[in-house]
Parts: C-alpha cells; sequence; structure tokens
C-alpha cells in the first residue's frame, strides 16, 4: 500500500486498511423517520412543519433584503433537544431547550441564502407549554408590490405538520473517496442503511390490509431523509472539516417541502459555534 500527494493509489486495501477509511469516512447521524401519518405519535416536543411553540416575546423571523422583498420565513422544524439521543459519536448539543429552523424558499436562493435567508432560534427554557403561534400574515398588497407579486394567489402558510422519531443512521463523507475499492464499500454499506430504513418505514406506514395508498388519506407516502448531523458535506473545501450539518430538511411530497432544483436545504453550523451555542451563527446552503 503506498501514497502519492496525500492520498491512497489504486493499489488493492487490505480489509484492515479498508475498514479503517470506512470508520475514518463514517459520518453517524440521527435520521428523522416520519409517523406513518400526520396524526401519529412521535417524540414530545419535536416535528417538521406545522407551528412552532415560540415564546411570546421572540419574533417570527422575517427574510428582507434591499427594500425590495419582506416576508414570514417558512418554519421547518421543531426539536426538542431533551428528547435527542445521545452518542459519544454525535455533536454535543445541550441536553435542553429547543431548536427551531426557518428558510425563505422563494426570493432567498436568488439573492443569497446566507445572507440572512434562513434563521435558527434556540430557546434554552422549556416550550411545551406555549400555544403554537401561526405563521404571520404577508405584508399589505399596496406596501410591497414585489411580494405582493409573488404572493397574489398564494400567500405564505405553513407547511404540513408531521411528527418524528429518532433513528441511528450512518453516512460517508464522499471527499474521502479515495479509489474505486473504497467508494464501492462505502457506497455499499450506505445504500445497506438507507434500505433498512426505508424498509422500517414502509413497514410502520403500510397497514397489513393496505392495498392501494388512496385506501389511508393522510398516510405517509414518501421517503425522505431528514436528518442531524449526517447526510451532506460542506461543499467547500477549505475548513470543511470545522463544519457539521445541524439539520437537513429534504425534499418531502408529504410536507411540501420544496427546494427548487435541489434535494435537500442542509443548515450547517461550524465547531465553534456550536461549542459556544451561537446558533445564530447557522446558515442555510442547497444540496443535490
Amino acid at each position: 500500500m503506498t501514497e502519492t500527494d496525500g492520498k491512497h493509489s489504486e493499489l488493492e486495501l487490505s480489509a484492515e486498511e479498508l475498514e479503517r477509511m470506512l470508520e475514518q469516512a463514517s459520518r453517524p447521524g440521527l435520521f428523522l423517520r416520519k409517523t406513518p401519518n400526520a396524526d401519529g405519535p412521535g417524540v414530545s416536543g419535536c416535528w417538521l412543519g406545522g407551528e412552532p411553540k415560540l415564546p411570546p416575546e421572540i419574533d417570527w423571523p422575517w427574510y428582507e433584503t434591499d427594500d425590495i422583498y419582506s416576508a414570514p420565513m417558512h418554519f421547518l422544524a421543531q426539536i426538542d433537544l431533551a428528547q435527542v439521543p445521545n452518542s459519544q459519536r454525535f455533536p454535543d448539543l445541550p441536553q435542553s431547550g429547543t431548536l427551531f429552523f426557518f428558510h425563505d424558499p422563494i426570493f432567498a436562493p436568488v439573492f443569497g441564502l446566507r445572507d440572512g435567508g434562513s434563521k435558527v432560534l434556540f430557546v434554552e427554557r422549556n416550550v411545551s407549554g406555549y400555544p403554537p403561534r401561526p405563521t404571520p400574515s404577508m405584508p399589505d398588497v399596496m406596501s410591497n408590490n414585489l411580494v405582493s407579486y409573488v404572493y397574489k394567489n398564494n400567500r405564505t402558510q405553513g407547511y404540513p405538520k408531521w411528527p418524528f422519531h429518532f433513528e441511528d443512521y450512518e453516512y460517508f463523507d464522499e471527499t474521502l473517496f479515495v479509489n474505486e475499492q473504497f467508494w464501492k464499500a462505502a457506497l455499499r454499506r450506505c445504500s445497506s442503511g438507507f434500505k433498512g430504513l426505508r424498509k422500517k418505514t414502509e413497514i410502520d406506514r403500510e397497514p397489513p390490509e393496505a392495498r392501494r395508498w388512496s385506501d389511508y388519506q393522510g398516510c405517509s407516502k414518501h421517503f425522505a431523509l431528514h436528518s442531524m448531523y449526517s447526510g451532506s458535506t460542506y461543499p467547500a473545501s477549505e475548513g470543511a472539516q470545522d463544519f457539521l450539518p445541524l439539520f437537513i430538511a429534504a425534499t418531502d411530497d408529504d410536507i411540501s417541502f420544496q427546494h427548487g432544483d435541489c434535494e435537500a436545504a442542509v443548515f450547517w453550523i461550524s465547531k465553534g459555534d456550536l461549542r459556544k451555542r451561537n446558533f445564530d451563527g447557522a446558515f442555510l446552503q442547497t444540496a443535490l
């Protein structure tokens, strides 16, 4: 086994070398497995879409740019950190408090997602006693012509609420796929994990007597890989090891999550900001 320019050659890896490299490339995370239907019981204090239980003194985030566009962001998810499984392999999140994820899917991708196009709110105290907060109304038609044009017949509305459960999940950093043997082994292992998650989801969502989806209104039809910590690789090579995906909202027909031509919206946070509990430092990028 030799190395050239810091990368492994195409020489055959031994079983021990291959296993060691797979372990180094492994990015363990949590799959947010939707309940069989939107009314099913999920993890307490956690859901995708719906309405957040924001404390009354916290304002709903808005996306604004150059006095041209102003609209309330779309709410993506609420996660009660006390319910998130702990593991030494996972990032060190607070053991209590709640995260709220917001984004603008209309104009922020055009003007720049990192320029105020998303927002992560962290509330340290228990929010279970607060009522759900509905999406604010859009600006008056006469006050913002661009917003009025886009939303004239389609006002900002919240996504359908969908509970979920946490499942262990493993992804592999493709930037470390140094040869074909390693790439194929990582792909096989990743594919096997996906199949296991999909099978469990299908067992959950399809009653034994089901024959057609139309027989079960509200039953989850779409397998979407919503996740925490893993499932995407930071697109910028410089300093990539300093960032991790805090939350990934995949395209999902059940909840009407759409991200243009991309498969997912990824909320990144630097490891330094995470250590400081600075969730204001989180930002959004879309991923293929």
